[in-house]
């Protein structure tokens, strides 16, 4: 029977608590405060994060997973004792990641380190992280590299997500949305819904926001 390692990226949302009771090989996205490089998840939780970004002048950049770190983790698997891979990325739409996963996959190969390597994208967020989760669970329990990947992948296609932002100030920020547009929007309280569309977020809809005040009377 196939030894079977799980691995995916950050952008999958899983609580670092979850990863190490799962097993699962992490590759953590570097944030980039500044000169601080901090690792997501591992060094800075998404609450701490949040709450920086709300005192910052500039938004942080990231810097996603190297072939170099998609290579010394599988690697470490196989020597490991791992015969069967199993990685699941952010979509490859939005990232580099994807690629440099199967990059890492060929210089293995090449090295003559063999194991089947599998490389599966995902979405965006926790959308593919719960299918990595049970991708984990299926591996803990001996099931097959064919049946994992299958529920996984079903897990992910059948997903359908809708959001919606409080504010328009990050998206601003970030560049994803003009001032003019988040001015008008902050100002008639409009916030655009959100949806994920072919591995990148997209705009459902847009809705204006009416406050109600309720008054108690004693």
């Amino acid at each position: 029977m196939s030894k079977i390692k799980i691995f995916t990226d950050s952008p999958a949302d899983i609580s670092y608590d979850v990863v190490q009771e799962l097993n699962i090989g992490f590759f953590p996205v570097r944030i980039l405060f500044g000169e601080e490089v901090v690792r997501d998840y591992v060094d800075i939780t998404p609450a701490e994060f949040y709450k920086r970004i709300k005192t910052c002048d500039e938004l942080p950049t990231t810097s996603q997973m190297t072939v170099l770190d998609f290579y010394e983790g599988f690697k470490s698997a196989i020597e490991e004792g791992y015969d069967t891979i199993i990685c699941f990325t952010i979509s490859k739409e939005a990232s580099g990641t994807y690629q440099n996963a199967h990059l890492a996959k060929q210089m293995l190969e090449e090295d003559g380190i063999k194991a089947d390597i599998n490389i599966v994208a995902g979405y965006l967020s926790y959308v593919y992280g719960r299918a990595v989760v049970e991708a984990a669970k299926m591996a803990e329990h001996g099931c097959g590299k064919d049946e994992i990947i299958e529920t996984a992948t079903k897990l992910i296609d059948s997903a359908r997500v809708y959001f919606l932002v409080d504010s328009l100030k990050y998206l601003k920020k970030g560049g994803r949305i003009n001032s003019t547009a988040a001015t008008v929007g902050d100002i008639l309280n409009i916030k655009p819904i959100l949806s994920i569309d072919g591995g990148l977020v997209t705009v459902a809809d847009k809705v204006r926001i009416y406050f109600v005040e309720t008054f108690i009377f004693s």
